[in-house]
């Protein structure tokens, strides 16, 4: 199940604007993260959070914000703490871009 979600998110991630940016070494660098770890962030982001509305781009919202956010849509989505913690790693990292 958890495969299909990624899958899902790999597939809305294709189809995001630019407005939810494709990790680039720069970004990969500032989250300490390989940029293999950052593109399943912003796939886990896609599938979560693009299942049940748009995807909002990441400058849209500060850090807190975001934390604050994806917390609350918990209530309604299947987000474990590690998605949160990797979803919050790109938004906060493609924020900054």
């Amino acid at each position: 199940m958890r495969a299909a979600g990624l899958l899902l998110g790999l597939l809305i991630g294709c189809a995001a604007s630019s407005a939810i940016p494709e990790p680039d070494p720069a970004m990969s660098a500032k989250a300490g993260v390989p940029p293999e770890v950052l593109r399943e962030d912003r796939a886990i982001y896609a599938a979560r959070c693009g299942g049940c509305h748009r995807l909002y781009p990441p400058a849209a919202h500060r850090a807190p914000e975001w934390a604050s956010i994806v917390e609350r849509m918990k209530e309604y989505a299947p987000i474990d703490d590690e998605e949160t913690r990797r979803i919050l790693r790109y938004l906060d990292v493609a924020a900054m871009r």
